[in-house]
């Protein structure tokens, strides 16, 4: 799981702060919403893995 999470923020964390800050316009604030994004990273990635044994394996991503 923290392979994963590392490979995620990698991949997503400027995008998701070039985002934030556009909407934001603050540099400060879309640095935190950013963290607070990853933060709550895995509770997401357990609730979709959950939802999919749920449905039967179909991935939503």
């Amino acid at each position: 799981m923290h392979q994963q999470f590392k490979q995620d923020y990698e991949a997503h964390s400027d995008a998701i702060f070039k985002y934030i800050y556009y909407l934001a316009g603050n540099k400060e604030l879309a640095e935190d919403l950013t963290q607070e994004t990853f933060y709550l990273h895995p509770v997401g990635v357990q609730r979709r893995l959950n939802e999919d044994k749920a449905s039967g394996g179909c991935h939503r991503f």
